[in-house]
């Protein structure tokens, strides 16, 4: 398992650093061209959907290997730990000072269990070993079923004969005694012993999370028995997001109670471990022997550089994809300003701004003009356009009237060897009607009243379709232009038809 963990270790390393390089845009990523097309389309919600995975592929692949990496990280340090043998130490073997340790033998299963394998590889036991070994040396007595000496308190293995002896005149001599509320009547007998033979300062409650009071009623009952009263403290029991403890109590120099809970702060207690936590809770009792609240933590300054480090990426992840996605939402087809702007009449009325408003004016003039073209500019404009039309998907030709310009966005996308040409004709059309505005309101209200004098095919077509859906009627109106277009009038009938739309300005 060691090796399996030092081959996960290596390979979740490796993505790691190349999700960081990714994310950070030193290692190079897959170029993106900014496809056209519109808002609202079906087309549109792929490339947004691409568009995120593009961006942010790399930070998901960060944050999985993050943590692939650091809980197989603390597993191999469980696995790499030097096994502790089940030696058999005597109670003369103890030398003062030291700490007892006692516990319900059936709640070893919770305390033997690892906070977190994300963040750290020993248990509750050996984080609150740790936080009172400062003081001395913890010791526990062992359970016989132990087939190997567990880690955190220094077990002592006894016979059932004497080991009530055994935790008596250990706990004569301890510095402190340390007793972690349990259910047995055993562990009871170890209260009721420590009260009677233990000077009250030197002993400390552990108080594990439980649904009900259980617990904390025999103890208040036994310290009501030998004169003491806690029913002023607020004794916390509720479950915790890390350990089974959910506060401690212990007494001053002058026998006064007080009881800490295990707090962890909302948005700093990622930053502290759990002995942190748990130094905090007893900081009352480790200033008695002049120890500071706690130590330097060990994670904090990992967890600060992973947390920089996860925010770099998710700015950087979010930077590029904010501008990609500006690039797809706001595509404008300005080569037609552009064109415009290069003519002086249209300048002094309109400015050269190449903006928004310059290009609605000149696809509003590019739609008026067009009355005014030659026949074969505009049976060719008309040619592209339905060219782009057949290619549209539904969702498209649906958003093709919700703004003027995305008629020239499907003519750059589905004719893009015609867009250039396109984009002369529409501008000499917006010219047009910039140049010769009466001419061009003539022009409307001739081909306004010219309906009546359409041909029968189109008469034929407009009673056949009346009733479909608007994107098969100009789908299907395409079409049946294409079969009519060498017809002589064919540019006045499509003119005519345009016409209708348009209202008089």
């Amino acid at each position: 398992m060691k090796y399996i963990a030092i081959i996960v270790l290596i390979v979740s390393g490796f993505f790691l650093t190349a999700s960081i390089l990714l994310c950070l845009g030193i290692m190079p990523m897959e170029s993106y061209n900014v496809p056209i097309v519109l808002l609202n389309t079906v087309e549109y919600d792929s490339s947004v959907e691409e568009l995120v995975g593009l961006n942010f592929s790399g930070l998901i692949l960060f944050i999985v290997s993050l943590l692939i990496f650091s809980s197989v990280f603390s597993y191999y340090r469980v696995l790499t730990r030097v096994s502790r043998k089940k030696n058999v130490i005597n109670k003369e073997d103890v030398t003062r000072p030291y700490i007892l340790y006692l516990r319900s033998f059936s709640d070893e299963k919770s305390t033997k269990k690892i906070i977190s394998r994300l963040t750290d590889y020993r248990s509750e036991e050996e984080m609150l070993t740790d936080a009172l070994s400062d003081i001395a040396p913890v010791y526990a007595i062992g359970d016989p079923a132990d087939k190997k000496m567990p880690y955190g308190a220094t077990r002592i293995y006894v016979d059932d004969a004497i080991w009530k002896s055994t935790v008596t005149d250990l706990a004569l001599n301890a510095e402190i005694v340390v007793l972690r509320l349990g259910k047995t009547n055993n562990f009871w007998w170890e209260v009721e012993m420590a009260l009677k033979q233990v000077p009250i300062e030197k002993i400390v409650f552990v108080i594990p999370w439980s649904k009900n009071f259980n617990n904390i009623s025999t103890l208040f009952k036994i310290l009501l028995e030998h004169n003491i009263d806690i029913s002023s403290l607020d004794i916390a029991i509720d479950k915790k997001r890390f350990g089974s403890i959910s506060s401690v109590l212990y007494f001053n120099d002058k026998k006064e109670p007080a009881c800490k809970e295990i707090f962890i702060p909302r948005f700093t207690g990622m930053f502290l471990s759990y002995d942190n936590l748990l130094r905090n809770a007893l900081s009352g009792f480790r200033a008695r022997y002049g120890f500071k609240t706690q130590k330097k933590s060990p994670v904090l300054k990992s967890r600060i550089f992973t947390l920089a480090l996860l925010l770099i990426a998710i700015i950087c992840c979010g930077g590029r994809f904010m501008g990609q996605y500006a690039e797809l939402k706001y595509q404008r087809p300005y080569e037609l300003v552009e064109e415009c702007v290069k003519d002086q009449d249209f300048v002094s009325k309109y400015g050269t701004d190449i903006n928004g408003t310059n290009l609605t004016w000149s696809i509003v003039g590019s739609f008026r003009g067009k009355l005014l073209l030659p026949s074969n500019d505009f049976i060719l404009m008309s040619l592209i356009e339905d060219k782009a039309l057949l290619q549209m998907s539904v969702s498209e030709t649906e958003a093709v009237n919700d703004a003027p310009y995305n008629i020239l966005l499907m003519i750059k996308k589905y004719a893009p060897e015609d867009y250039e040409e396109y984009i002369q004709i529409a501008s000499t059309a917006a010219l047009f009607w910039v140049k010769y505005p009466e001419q061009t309101n003539s022009a409307l209200e001739y081909y306004k009243n010219n309906f009546n004098n359409l041909p029968q095919w189109v008469n034929d077509f407009f009673s056949q379709y009346m009733d479909v859906d608007e994107e098969t009627f100009e789908t299907l109106w395409a079409e049946e232009i294409d079969k009519h277009i060498n017809d002589a009038d064919i540019a006045d009938v499509i003119k005519t038809i345009i016409a209708q739309n348009i209202n008089p300005e």
